[in-house]
């Protein structure tokens, strides 16, 4: 079960390049390998520094045990003999959560700047600040890129430990380059530049450098891992088993890929075979930090009564490391499992109060739940600690911003807005708060303690910031459970503004989230929480979404239940994120319609008790995950047979019987079809056990239009009430088509009881009344095009005209606020609802309207004297 994700980072921060394969050695790095002159001993020691040794290199106990540690994989205690190196010792026991061995390997030694690091490593790790600040100071540089590098490490490790970590990010970057530069082919000041950008939340740039990394060492196992986790970072579970694959191709059980294929489980609410993974990993590394993180995370999502035994047991092994405090606090913020979260981000806070990384999450956490002052307080000490976190920075710089916007109070909601324009916006808002609240609440039978707060922001950037703290997000509104944020519907400069939408409309939808998140305790699984919300949703389903539904359906390409939360988040087909939305809502109709509207606040009831959806289902419906979509795909095609979207023949039958060309037309379109299901068959098979079977074709839906005159000629006599005949009749007699005996009119007529769904036969039939000076006809078909309407404000003010022409000034008015409720900041609208607002005699709406035009224009003279003689009107 994926519970529900909320505003989740969806940021693509790929850099727009031309790559080689990760992995693939760099040019330069196999001439460097190739030259003549080098010695038998120096091209080994090339081989094994660049990860591209073989059995001949690795004559020594060092050389083996070095590889080992490029490569990640620890598990081997052979490796560890008497021969090696106290320092490549350290490593291997660092490596493995070994540290006070590690640290006895080290005492009494002469070390290097390498060395030193790794001594501050461990004694910071196991609580012994002092000293680890002590031998950090003793790095030096000896002329060696490695040495170099860790000197600028130690460096960096200093300024985090005296919280001057502000003013160090741009001298390190520099540092680190002067070393690259120096030696280009060095791959380690690249990989410490990497962690660095990722901690400046910069993944564009450090996916690159990752990936420059693994052209200079293709078998650095700690460079496949951070690519992963990069990965994961953009939901790209594909991406995330690649860098698993890698691994593997590496060691075929590599402790990393078994490491990042869990995290991926953890987020995916895999949690069984998460947890399976790690404690895998325990029982060969029991003391691997990482390996325990996971286990530690997955334990806190799921509520194991054991997490703080498990916690002290590694802090009490590394007293002085925050690291497993911060990520179980970041996997219960992802989970929204708020109080929790501020529980564990504290008490890494607490460990080591100089580190930004649980104060920044903190800080955007208490945001999400709508804890304005406690997260503008927590952020400003984590930008004081690191002001080049740009993702802190800029949440920060907008928090600031909130705190001057207005505010308005309801019993139910808190409205911040930015004075100026928008307060016309928010007037129009106000009044229809407590229905949006009353009727979602009687919906769900439930009400959230806390008033929900709506942020409205003024622009896209503003909003983006606000969701994800980074601008590149491509949505108008989203929840975070407490709180809704909306970017204002407004026409602008390009990038600006998204454009106008259905402000109510959108807010219903995001307001039945902050309701199901409450009513679960954020346990809803996502695709459900998006079909209630949906669901709420004002108005008939889109003719565009059923035509979608439908050629889904037919060619066996729902998403299946383990795909539809995903598809929200990563969806792998260009449809199937509006696919996700549209099945969702779909999939919860069924189980209205079969198990009656109180089941809906049952299944809630038993997500919020801690069950997943498959033991959910069965426990209030009485049937499984796999059952439930079986029954639904059998009612979905009653359905779509209801829509005309499934006539029996179909046309490809009918052409089919009527040309030789139509027979090859439909055998092709079977072929693309059977194509199209083989390889979804082979996709979905991938993993699983062989046998069974899917029965039966897709079958693909052809084009509405059919060019051949004389085909359709015989058509509409041999089929005259087929829907895709007649579909394709109107569209040739709109294109100037001739047919004796047919009546455009009438056959708009015929279609729209055919699939009244379909906005073309409204379409020609509205423009028809309108034509005939029948506007009192024209209302009809232009209700339905309206109801279907989200973004453009002409549709309903055609039928506001239509209304008020025929004398219906009231229902006019209606349709035109609908239309300033897509566009509430375009002039041209105001004044046309101001005079459907005096023609109702409806005075205080024409009065809003008209003080919308004076703030949208002020420098135009007749608002104010329009305003004047309303006013007048109104007093007397």
């Amino acid at each position: 079960m994926i519970r529900f994700i909320g505003c989740l980072a969806i940021v693509c921060f790929l850099p727009v390049q031309a790559w080689s394969e990760p992995g693939v050695p760099r040019p330069s790095l196999r001439q460097a390998l190739d030259v003549e002159w080098l010695k038998p001993e120096e091209r080994s020691s090339l081989h094994r520094a660049h990860g591209l040794w073989d059995d001949q290199d690795l004559r020594h106990d060092d050389d083996r045990i070095l590889a080992a540690l490029l490569i990640g994989d620890v598990r081997d205690d052979g490796l560890l003999t008497t021969e090696v190196s106290p320092y490549h010792a350290a490593r291997w026991l660092q490596a493995r959560g070994e540290f006070e061995l590690a640290l006895q390997r080290l005492q009494d030694q002469d070390l290097d700047a390498r060395g030193n690091l790794l001594k501050g490593d461990l004694l910071r790790a196991l609580g012994r600040r002092e000293e680890a600040g002590t031998s950090y100071a003793a790095a030096e540089p000896d002329g060696s890129s490695s040495n170099q590098t860790a000197v600028v490490t130690a460096s960096r490790r200093l300024a985090e430990m005296n919280a001057a970590r502000s003013g160090a990010y741009q001298r390190l970057m520099d540092q680190y380059a002067a070393v690259r530069s120096a030696d280009p082919l060095d791959w380690q000041a690249r990989m410490q530049e990497a962690d660095l950008l990722l901690e400046k939340n910069d993944p564009a740039d450090a996916y690159k450098a990752v990936r420059e990394v693994l052209e200079l060492n293709p078998r650095l196992g700690e460079a496949w891992l951070y690519l992963g986790r990069l990965a994961l970072m953009r939901f790209d579970f594909d991406g995330a088993d690649d860098a698993v694959s890698a691994l593997r191709d590496l060691v075929p059980d590599h402790p990393m890929a078994d490491l990042l294929e869990g995290e991926s489980l953890l987020m995916q609410d895999e949690i069984r075979q998460a947890l399976s993974l790690a404690r895998g990993l325990r029982e060969e590394l029991p003391w691997w930090p990482e390996a325990m993180c996971l286990e530690l995370s997955i334990m806190a999502v799921m509520e194991d009564p054991e997490l703080d035994e498990a916690m002290t047991r590694f802090e009490s092994r590394f007293p002085g490391s925050p690291l497993a405090a911060y990520r179980v606090g970041d996997a219960l913020s992802f989970q929204r499992q708020y109080p929790e979260s501020d529980t564990w981000l504290r008490r890494a806070i607490d460990i080591r109060p100089e580190w930004p990384a649980p104060w920044i999450e903190l800080g955007l956490m208490q945001w999400q739940d709508a804890r304005m002052e406690d997260a503008t307080a927590t952020l400003r000490k984590a930008v004081e600690l690191d002001d080049f976190n740009h993702r802190a920075f800029n949440s920060l710089k907008l928090l600031e911003e909130l705190a001057d916007y207005e505010v308005i109070e309801t019993p139910e909601f808190i409205l911040r807005y930015k004075s100026g324009v928008d307060e016309l916006l928010v007037r129009e808002m106000v009044p229809r708060l407590e229905s949006i609240h009353e009727d979602t609440v009687t919906a769900f039978g439930w009400k959230p303690e806390r008033r929900t707060i709506i942020e409205l922001f003024p622009d896209h950037e503003q909003f983006a910031v606000r969701i994800v703290g980074m601008p590149d997000l491509h949505t108008v509104a989203a929840c975070t459970g407490p709180c809704v944020a909306m970017e204002v519907p407004r026409l602008g400069v390009a990038g600006t503004n998204l454009g106008p939408y259905d402000w109510e409309r959108v807010l219903r939808h995001e307001f039945a989230h902050t309701v199901n998140l409450d009513q679960t305790d954020y346990r809803v699984p996502l695709w459900f929480t998006e079909a209630a919300a949906v669901w709420m949703e004002p108005g008939p389903r889109k003719w565009q979404t059923c035509l979608m539904l439908a050629q889904e359906l037919k060619a066996g390409t729902l998403l299946s239940m383990e795909e539809i939360s995903w598809a929200f988040v990563r969806p792998r087909r260009p449809q199937d994120r509006s696919l996700a939305y549209a099945q969702s809502n779909w999939m919860l109709e069924f189980i209205i319609e079969k198990w009656g509207i109180d089941s809906l606040a049952r299944i809630m009831d038993a997500f919020r008790s801690g069950r997943n959806a498959t033991e959910a289902f069965e426990f209030v419906l009485g049937v499984d995950e796999d059952t439930l979509f079986d029954e639904f795909k059998v009612w979905a095609r009653s359905q779509v047979k209801s829509w005309g979207l499934m006539p029996e023949p179909s046309l490809a039958e009918l052409l089919s019987d009527q040309t030789a060309a139509g027979q090859q037309q439909l055998l092709a379109d079977r072929q693309s079809a059977e194509i199209e299901y083989r390889l979804r068959q082979m996709r979905d098979s991938i993993g699983q056990p062989e046998g069974g079977s899917r029965s039966g074709l897709p079958e693909l839906r052809l084009p509405e239009s059919i060019e051949d005159d004389d085909l359709l000629d015989r058509l509409r006599v041999s089929h005259p009430d087929h829907p895709d005949v007649v579909q394709a009749l109107i569209n040739r007699l709109l294109q100037g088509g001739v047919f004796p005996d047919e009546d455009l009119i009438e056959r708009a007529k015929e279609y729209v009881e055919l699939r009244p769904i379909d906005p073309l036969g409204h379409q020609v039939l509205a423009d028809w009344w309108l034509e005939q000076d029948q506007p009192e006809l024209a209302v009809g078909p232009l209700a339905v095009l309206a109801s279907q309407e989200e973004y453009d404000p002409q549709v309903p003010r055609r039928l506001s005209m239509a209304l008020r022409l025929s004398g219906q000034a009231s229902e006019g008015l209606v349709a035109m606020e609908r239309s300033v409720g897509i566009s509430p900041y375009d002039p041209s609208l105001r004044e046309e609802a101001a005079a459907a607002a005096i023609e109702a005699e409806e005075f205080d709406a024409a009065l809003r309207h008209l003080e919308a035009l004076s703030m949208l224009e002020p420098d135009e003279p007749l608002h104010q004297r329009r305003l004047k003689a309303l006013r007048q009107m109104m007093s007397r």
